[in-house]
C-alpha cells in the first residue's frame, strides 16, 4: 500500500505543475449517466460531487480523459484513506479548461442510514496562477432501504469567490442538488437528479447502468440530451469507459487505474 501511495504522490507533484487544459473532468462514466451525482457513492468523483459519497471509499485512482477530435488529454487523481469508524479522508485534483481544482474531503457513515460529508477546495486559474479562490461543499446521503437512497448536496456554500490580487474575477453561486438512486441488484443501477431552480422535466437528469456480463457495462443517461456509454473492467484495476454525449457532439474516452 505504501508504494502505491508513493506513486500517487509523485504523480500528483509532477502533473499538478503541468498547464493541462481539461474539459471532461468527470470522465466518461459520469457523462454516460447524464451527470447524475447527488446520490452517487461508488465513484471516485464523489470528492468533487457529493463528499458524503466518499465515506465508503478506500485506495486511490488516476484517470486520463480524452475527447475525440481534441488534442487535450486531461488528468485527475484521488486518494481515500479509510479510518474505519472514524470516517474517510480523501484528497485529489482535477483540471478543467479554465481552472485547476484541488480538494480535501471528509466522509463518514454517522449512523447506519446516514452518510455525511464536507470538502474544501482550492481553485487556481490555469492561465493566471494569481487568480485563485477557496470554496466549500457539503452533503448527505440517506439510505432509505437496501435498494433506495436519497442524496442532497450544497455546492459552493455562501458562494465561492475567485480573485486576482484584489480584483474579483468570478463568483460561483451556491447551488443545491437533490437526487435518488435505486439499486435493485449488483448488476443494475438507476439515478435521478433534481437541481435547484428546476422549472420543468427538461431540468431533470437521470441515468441507468446495467452489467452485461462480469466486468462489462452498458449505460444510458439524459441531461437535456440523450447520452450512451459503455465500460469494461480489466484485472479489477483498469476501468475503460466510453461515452457519446449528443449535446457535446463528441466521443469521450477515459481510462482509470485504481490502486
Amino acid at each position: 500500500m505504501h508504494k502505491y501511495l508513493l506513486v500517487f504522490l509523485l504523480f500528483f507533484i509532477i502533473t499538478a505543475a503541468w498547464p493541462l487544459p481539461s474539459y471532461a473532468v468527470l470522465g466518461a462514466r459520469l457523462y454516460s449517466l447524464g451527470g447524475t451525482l447527488a446520490a452517487l457513492d461508488d465513484d471516485g468523483n464523489a470528492l468533487f460531487l457529493n463528499p458524503a459519497g466518499t465515506h465508503s471509499q478506500s485506495g486511490g485512482e488516476i484517470a486520463w480523459i480524452k475527447f475525440a477530435g481534441s488534442g487535450n488529454l486531461d488528468f485527475s487523481g484521488k486518494y481515500s484513506l479509510g479510518m474505519d469508524k472514524l470516517g474517510t479522508i480523501t484528497v485529489g485534483w482535477i483540471h478543467n479548461p479554465a481552472y485547476k481544482d484541488w480538494a480535501v474531503s471528509y466522509g463518514t457513515r454517522a449512523v447506519k442510514p446516514l452518510a455525511l460529508g464536507a470538502s474544501v477546495k482550492f481553485i487556481e486559474a490555469a492561465a493566471d496562477p494569481d487568480s485563485n479562490g477557496m470554496g466549500f461543499d457539503a452533503g448527505f446521503i440517506f439510505y432509505l432501504s437496501e435498494y433506495f437512497s436519497m442524496g442532497l448536496m450544497i455546492k459552493d456554500i455562501s458562494g465561492t469567490k475567485i480573485y486576482s490580487g484584489d480584483t474579483l474575477m468570478e463568483t460561483r453561486n451556491q447551488r443545491f442538488y437533490a437526487g435518488l438512486s435505486f439499486i435493485p441488484s449488483d448488476n443494475t443501477r438507476y439515478y435521478i437528479d433534481f437541481p435547484d431552480g428546476i422549472k420543468g422535466f427538461e431540468d431533470v437528469s437521470f441515468g441507468a447502468e446495467s452489467a452485461l456480463s462480469p466486468g462489462s457495462y452498458f449505460r444510458v443517461g439524459y441531461d437535456r440530451q440523450w447520452v450512451l456509454g459503455a465500460g469494461i473492467v480489466v484485472l479489477r484495476r483498469f476501468h475503460i469507459d466510453y461515452s457519446y454525449n449528443s449535446r457535446a457532439g463528441k466521443n469521450i474516452y477515459s481510462v482509470t487505474i485504481k490502486f
